[in-house]
């Protein structure tokens, strides 16, 4: 997920609907890519999608 925002604050409450989605849906949660300071595909880093390709596939 992506947001404008930097802050935990407006994070955390992104992070628990999805938890809470994936739990209703009841599926397996493999885990989350948060890119804060992202609001626009533009603004992710290069970088960004290599890492976490590295830490998902570890």
């Amino acid at each position: 997920m992506t947001c404008w925002n930097t802050d935990d604050s407006t994070v955390e409450p992104l992070i628990v609907h999805y938890k809470k989605l994936v739990n209703y849906m009841n599926y397996k949660d493999e885990g989350m890519i948060v890119g804060k300071g992202c609001g626009t595909v533009g603004m992710i880093p290069d970088h960004f999608y290599k890492d976490a390709y590295y830490v998902f596939n570890e």
